[in-house]
């Protein structure tokens, strides 16, 4: 049991490892004007769409219908530096109507983006519409009273899930200042065909949840 724990951390590692060596590779192709060009895709899509790994083994259709398949990896994150990129990223599992997820904000490092877990989510099978919450930590709060204090943003995302690209409005609020307005921002979040295959898929709500916890412990929000 122990070795099988061992192996299975190991395993996250090494995805952890492949889904950041793979954004440098895709942040490396973005040119001048800070537009990103997809990367090649070889083999990896059939007819318009991308074939991603779902499960260690082949499931069966009883097995599939209650685990979390891939939907894909979205993102608008673009390098305004050597060592700097900013913008989001959204990772999305569905099981049936159900959808679970992880939003990350990139404010300079590649590294250890601030991660918030998709929470009030409701998504139409029928429309595509989705619509979530999220709480981060993007970085530290100076004045009015606060002193290198954790912010406390809120990320509300009302839009449309496509085949190959999510694009919405965002409402973003900091709740350490509730009175303020929030700003409002229109994103396109473009499917990246190598961040998608680095996904795991064909997992248990539980074992999603179990990893999902893991990376809000260094990454989550400190509120």
């Amino acid at each position: 049991m122990l070795m099988r724990t061992t192996n299975h951390n190991q395993n996250i590692l090494i995805r952890e490892g492949l889904s950041l060596a793979l954004l440098c590779i895709w942040l490396s192709s973005l040119g001048a004007a800070g537009t990103p060009t997809l990367p090649v895709q070889q083999s990896k899509e059939r007819n318009g769409e991308i074939r991603v790994a779902n499960s260690p083994r082949e499931l069966t259709r009883r097995d599939s219908s209650n685990r979390f398949m891939v939907l894909g990896d979205f993102g608008n994150i673009r390098r305004a530096a050597p060592e700097d990129v900013f913008g989001y990223s959204l990772r999305l599992w569905r099981r049936q109507s159900q959808i679970v997820g992880l939003f990350s904000v990139y404010v300079g490092p590649v590294a250890d983006p601030p991660t918030g877990v998709l929470e009030d989510v409701k998504f139409n099978r029928r429309t595509r519409q989705l619509s979530f919450r999220t709480r981060l930590s993007t970085g530290l709060t100076y004045g009015r009273g606060r002193n290198g204090v954790a912010s406390r943003d809120v990320f509300e995302f009302n839009g449309q899930v496509g085949k190959r690209m999510v694009a919405g409005l965002f409402r973003i609020s900091n709740n350490l200042f509730p009175n303020d307005p929030p700003k409002l921002r229109r994103v396109t979040l473009r499917l990246s065909a190598d961040l998608t295959l680095a996904m795991e898929g064909g997992l248990t709500y539980e074992e999603w949840k179990a990893e999902t916890d893991r990376i809000l412990q260094r990454l989550g929000p400190k509120w």
